[in-house]
């Protein structure tokens, strides 16, 4: 009979803990996904916002439809360009119809970014990620501590579009800030990207463990040795879940 109450037991708190954790991670993403913009005075900063493609003509549409779709971007001052790595199918189509800064780029993706940062004149690049969904106070959050000369880059919270991750998305943002670095959802100066040498581009561009080590970890350490480097919790956006395991969202 003890036995019995105690797996009732164990299964009440288990289901309570699941609760809690799906309910908290919910309401965690609703305080991160900013809907309103906020005022921004950039002075004379030129910003590009910059999404590497190769082979997205299914997904890029709704990334750039709320990119130009911010209310900072329809000012008219910001510069979206699509960095395509020769894709073979539609991709640079679609992209044309919402910038005409579509720039063939060599394939892998720091590759790709690195040419882009040192072909365009900005002062502060943005980084997106096809597949991608971005709010409409998104644009404004993120750049906003460029007002202080001293930030050389700033980053957001990387939320789920899948609802089977949107819990756990959530929850590990409380913790990205102290070692990664998103290139979904963050934006440098172009001057701190030359100062800290780049990115290192000998590393294998195939390797997920090797491209998030560089890409997100070693390239953050080098950002923080440059300037001030600033973690946006109300600028988060959403993220496609397309290469996680029991993704429902294709």
């Amino acid at each position: 009979m003890s036995v019995k109450l105690s797996w009732k037991k164990a299964g009440v708190t288990v289901a309570l803990g699941g609760s809690t954790f799906e309910l908290g991670g919910l309401l965690l993403e609703r305080f991160m996904a900013p809907h309103t913009p906020v005022p921004v005075n950039l002075g004379d900063l030129k910003v590009s916002i910059h999404c590497p493609t190769i082979n997205e003509e299914p997904w890029i549409s709704e990334t750039l439809e709320s990119i130009v779709n911010q209310p900072l971007y329809r000012e008219g001052a910001i510069k979206l360009v699509v960095l395509d790595s020769y894709s073979t199918d539609g991709t640079r189509e679609v992209a044309g119809r919402y910038t005409s800064n579509v720039w063939l780029v060599p394939r892998g993706k720091l590759f790709a970014r690195d040419e882009g940062i040192k072909k365009d004149d900005a002062d502060v690049v943005v980084s997106v990620d096809s597949g991608d969904r971005y709010p409409l106070g998104w644009l404004s959050r993120l750049l906003k501590p460029f007002e202080d000369p001293d930030v050389v880059a700033t980053h957001g919270p990387v939320l789920s579009k899948d609802w089977l991750w949107k819990a756990p998305n959530a929850w590990f943002n409380l913790i990205r800030p102290n070692y990664s670095i998103s290139a979904r959802n963050s934006a440098l100066k172009t001057k701190a990207y030359e100062r800290t040498g780049g990115f290192n581009l000998g590393i294998d561009q195939l390797s997920r463990k090797a491209m998030v080590q560089e890409e997100e970890r070693n390239f953050l350490y080098r950002l923080r040795q440059v300037g001030k480097v600033r973690y946006i919790m109300r600028a988060g956006m959403y993220a496609t879940q397309r290469h996680m395991p029991f993704t429902l969202e294709d």
